[in-house]
């Protein structure tokens, strides 16, 4: 799918000028990328998303651990 949506400009033979941004600048490519070939289903994505889901390293701070804690023990 990708390969069919770039190949058209990746092989043309018009004006080198006369190209899209992204053929220049990954930043922009990869943003062509994502709102080109984004999952077709937006809920599916969600799901995915929450599910991957993780706490920084920095984690929570000591005083909501101390009351996670306590609550644990009641």
């Amino acid at each position: 799918m990708a390969l069919q949506w770039f190949e058209p400009n990746l092989l043309s033979d018009s004006n080198p000028n006369d190209h899209p941004l992204w053929m220049d600048d990954w930043r922009e490519f990869v943003i062509e990328l994502q709102t080109t070939l984004r999952p077709h289903n937006p809920v599916t994505d969600a799901k995915h998303e929450l599910d991957c889901l993780q706490m920084k390293e920095s984690g929570l701070p000591n005083h909501i651990k101390d009351e996670i804690c306590c609550v644990g023990k009641a």
